[in-house]
């Protein structure tokens, strides 16, 4: 799966660069898979994003 991800990614950006696009990438914390595909594309962590959610339970 990780090649397949990296293969797709891969592609989008081009695509994406193509356009004058530049491709960011977001990964939870709890989502280490995606933050070790992200640095195994190039990305590296410029910034950390807070989401915050109410309970409405």
């Amino acid at each position: 799966m990780t090649r397949l991800a990296f293969a797709a990614v891969l592609d989008v950006m081009r695509s994406m660069r193509r356009r004058g696009k530049t491709a960011v990438w977001g990964a939870a914390a709890s989502n280490p898979a995606s933050a070790n595909l992200a640095r195994r594309l190039g990305f590296v962590e410029v910034d950390t994003l807070w989401v915050f959610a109410r309970d409405i339970g």
